[in-house]
């Protein structure tokens, strides 16, 4: 199945989503950190950690967090773009920057059917994927996630570590 290009190995970056979700992304090797800022104000913190086979889940309003076992298909659910099949379409360039554009379309036994796909636009520089659209499977525009400001390189090692004042409880999950 041909894929779009890999994401750098190392990069921080601003996730915005059309529907008004905001997160900051770190990624190291598999090692992954997503804070999520919802638009109710709420802040949640996920760090994957393959070396250790757990994701934490932090709550920063009552420094409190819970731990799982990192499940077997980690890879697909950190990158759900496994799930089509994809075509290199063009170039475009967005705020500034040029991108190689890609559409996507779900194996229909992985992913949603009619008419729904995607479109990845790769920075042709960098490797991040600069912006997402989705579309539903009427072909409807259903939702845009942009990575702004992002930095290629390794981020700070500390943000995949559990905070030394955080205290395992109860984790209540943020509304979405």
């Amino acid at each position: 199945m041909p894929a779009i290009p890999p994401q750098p190995t190392q990069f921080a970056g601003e996730i915005v989503r059309s529907d008004g979700e905001r997160s900051k992304v770190y990624v190291d090797g598999r090692m992954l950190r997503v804070e999520r800022h919802l638009p109710a104000g709420q802040v949640s913190i996920i760090i994957s950690r393959p070396d250790k086979r757990v994701i934490w889940a932090l709550t920063p309003e009552s420094k409190t967090y819970s731990q799982t076992k990192l499940p077997d298909n980690f890879e697909r659910i950190i990158d759900p773009l496994t799930l089509c099949d994809w075509t290199e379409d063009g170039a475009e360039v967005i705020d500034g920057r040029r991108c190689r554009r890609f559409v996507g379309r779900y194996v229909e036994a992985l992913g949603p059917a009619g008419s729904a796909h995607e479109i990845c636009f790769v920075d042709a520089e960098t490797g991040v994927r600069r912006r997402m659209i989705t579309y539903d499977k009427n072909g409807k525009l259903a939702l845009t996630v942009d990575c702004l400001n992002a930095v290629v390189g390794p981020p700070p090692r500390t943000v995949f570590e559990m905070p030394a004042d955080y205290k395992r409880g109860y984790h209540r999950r943020a509304r979405c």
